[in-house]
């Protein structure tokens, strides 16, 4: 048996080129020449086993390359997702995070999107996450988010990550340049997808979806912003009513049939409308064909 080949014929060329200096470390630069095929005697499958954990730990090198990767070229990657128009938003929201913004009012805000947005869905949303055992966190589009700043929760005094008993958290926002994205038990959505360009939203819902292993928290506001990009534009670009958004949303779960999705659409900054959380897996399970949608008002507090 040529080892060589066969993890040629089996893997791709990384991970066969790993794994067979692997083996010349274990059995020596010549363990298929002068001492013979160290596995001639193995059957097939011995020969998987013997391999086996070598592949895994190679796999798992190469993931960790990858992650690492994604991570240092975050930025061009986000450029590379977004339209013309969703880029130049980005450096518009970068410009606002540095030096503030003008009102509707007229007035200048000069410290901005220092505020965090979740605490006002603390109570809707920590039973689910307490009940799908969220324990990774990927906050995506953050703003000023801290997750272990006290008094997140006013009456106990505990950290967003106490309250939630979440152990990790990775904060995405570009606008800050904080650019690393990590695959996560639950990804947080919060005030983010109303300033994106809308010819750009399904690509960024679908990266949503793409993030969560469990569960995907989406808020997003339905009304004006009392805040203007430098171009005088109100700054929620996108506004639509809820149904769109819920269709938005539902037209992309069925490619991550197990995600569990809560959509929480905002009609003014502590109300709207919130949807009964669901999997599209679940859509398959019913007795006829109708799927329908049980949504409640909610005041947030």
């Amino acid at each position: 048996m040529d080892v060589s080949i066969v993890l040629l014929s089996v893997f791709n060329r990384p991970v066969a080129q790993s794994l067979h200096n692997t083996l010349q470390n274990c059995f020596g630069g010549d363990f298929a020449g002068e001492k013979g095929n160290v596995f001639e005697e193995l059957s097939f499958n011995e020969f998987g086993e013997q391999l086996q954990p070598m592949i895994d730990e190679s796999e798992e090198e190469q993931k960790l390359s990858f992650d690492l990767e994604e991570a240092k070229h975050g930025k061009s990657n986000v450029a590379n997702m977004l339209s013309a128009k969703g880029r130049q938003l980005i450096e518009m929201y970068t410009e606002m995070a540095a030096n503030g913004y003008y009102q509707k009012d007229g007035t200048k805000a000069d410290s901005v999107y220092n505020d965090f947005e979740m605490k006002k869905f603390r109570n809707i949303c920590r039973e689910k996450m307490t009940d799908d055992e969220i324990t990774t966190v990927l906050d995506y589009g953050g703003g000023g988010s801290d997750w272990d700043e006290p008094d997140f929760d006013l009456e106990s005094g505990q950290s967003a990550k106490q309250f939630f008993e979440v152990s990790l958290v990775n904060t995405f926002e570009p606008a800050r340049n904080e650019l690393e994205k990590t695959k996560s038990d639950c990804v947080i959505c919060m005030d983010v997808l109303e300033h994106i360009f809308v010819s750009d939203v399904p690509k960024v819902v679908n990266e949503l979806f793409s993030l969560a292993k469990k569960l995907l928290i989406i808020n997003v506001a339905c009304y004006e912003a009392i805040a203007l990009l430098p171009n005088g534009e109100n700054a929620h670009i996108t506004i639509r009513n809820a149904e769109w958004w819920k269709g938005v949303i539902d037209a992309t779960a069925v490619h991550f049939e197990e995600v569990e999705v809560m959509l929480i659409c905002s009609t003014s900054y502590a109300s709207g409308i919130i949807y009964e959380p669901f999997r599209a897996s679940d859509w398959h399970h019913g007795a006829g064909f109708s799927v329908h949608t049980k949504s409640a008002s909610y005041n947030a507090r």
